[in-house]
């Protein structure tokens, strides 16, 4: 792409919020009514927002191995709790960091993490764990993480690449 004057424009960043089980006509920006969510409606305001998004599987491992992949769960294979996204898949933070973008994913799913090997192509991946310490973690009682932890650490990995590399383009995940 040609900017204007100068040469090549920069690469933009990308920022992909996942939110599980959210309803678009929940949304205010897609209801034209800020009062529902008003820190992603004014989000909204400065952003490509996507009308007509669909998801692969009613479940979220094969759904988020489908958005990292552009794969369908056919071919990718993942279909129970268990499943590893392989290696041999090639991934959508793979291809940018391959273009240079630093990459960071933020997951609060503990399904979706490095056991189930949906880090690769990230530079830093934090899975925050559910429930409480000295507990047994079950997937489906335990309580999940805040979106404060999960902004927090977002944002400090935001700092620390912005002091060193300024220019630099960014592709962040946040589950």
């Amino acid at each position: 792409m040609i900017g204007f004057g100068c040469g090549p424009a920069p690469d933009p960043d990308i920022i992909l919020i996942l939110i599980d089980t959210l309803r678009a006509d929940h949304l205010g920006a897609q209801r034209d009514n800020g009062t529902l969510t008003p820190c992603l409606d004014h989000l909204a305001t400065r952003s490509r927002v996507f009308r007509r998004a669909y998801s692969t599987s009613s479940w979220t491992s094969p759904a988020v191995a489908s958005l990292f992949t552009s794969r369908f769960q056919s071919q990718h294979r993942i279909e129970a709790f268990t499943s590893l996204l392989s290696p041999t898949e090639l991934t959508l933070a793979e291809v940018l960091r391959e273009r240079g973008y630093a990459t960071g994913g933020f997951s609060a799913n503990i399904l979706i993490g490095a056991p189930s090997g949906y880090t690769q192509g990230f530079d830093v991946f934090t899975t925050f764990p559910s429930g409480k310490r000295g507990r047994p973690r079950k997937l489906f009682s335990a309580r999940p993480a805040r979106a404060a932890a999960v902004n927090r650490a977002a944002l400090e990995w935001l700092d620390e690449v912005r002091d060193e590399s300024p220019d630099r383009p960014v592709f962040l995940y946040l589950h």
